[in-house]
């Protein structure tokens, strides 16, 4: 056996041993972009088998004042309306956010495996990184209010149809109305991964600005 031979043969085993921890990175991606789906659609199953599905409502309550006229009680109120053997349709609507959201995930999943990916080299200041990190934050936020638009659209509806099939207002209170939703998480999440691609973005120009001194 020549040199060489012994040479190149060290040289391939220092190459797969380095490969080993990424690739090990990109299937960690993977598993946890199918855990994320799959959890997301779990959230949601509950409205395909549950006996009743129960919906958020709002409304005003009656005031009532105290005797001197100082204190009012009263305003916007939460609820729940609960809906006994619903329809499919009825489930459906409560499922749909949840098909969002694993939609969502997995669209994420894809994204950060590019970003894994361009960190094979070793370079984790890619040019690419940033701009796959702004879309990872811009999909969140798109699913956010696409999850949070379906929701919303399903509390209007099915608090609309009950409070046509009869009367479910007290004495004094509004009819109520299905709660809209507003995705707090998709915004934040998202700010923080645009926030991390600004980083990148000028991690990556100050690498660029130290190899043209070199």
């Amino acid at each position: 056996m020549t040199l060489a031979y012994r040479l190149s043969i060290w040289r391939r085993r220092r190459t797969d041993d380095a490969s080993t921890p990424r690739r090990t990175a990109s299937r960690a991606v993977t598993v946890l972009t199918v855990l994320a789906a799959v959890a997301a659609l779990l959230a949601g199953t509950g409205a395909l088998v549950a006996d009743n599905i129960l919906v958020p409502v709002t409304g005003q309550a009656a005031t009532t004042a105290s005797d001197d006229g100082r204190h009012l009680l009263g305003g916007t109120t939460t609820s729940t309306l609960t809906i006994v053997e619903p329809t499919a349709g009825e489930r459906l609507w409560v499922f749909a956010p949840a098909v969002a959201w694993c939609l969502t995930a997995v669209a994420c999943g894809l994204l950060l495996r590019r970003v894994v990916r361009t960190t094979e080299t070793g370079d984790a200041f890619h040019p690419d990184n940033a701009r796959h990190l702004r879309q990872v934050g811009t999909v969140v936020l798109g699913g956010g209010l696409l999850a949070a638009a379906v929701a919303t659209a399903g509390h209007l509806v099915l608090v609309r149809d009950a409070v046509a099939a009869g009367s479910l207002t007290a004495p004094g209170a509004t009819v109520p109305a299905g709660e809209v939703v507003v995705p707090v998480t998709a915004f934040a999440v998202a700010a923080t991964l645009w926030g991390v691609a600004v980083l990148l973005r000028h991690g990556a120009a100050m690498r660029d600005e130290l190899r043209g001194l070199v």
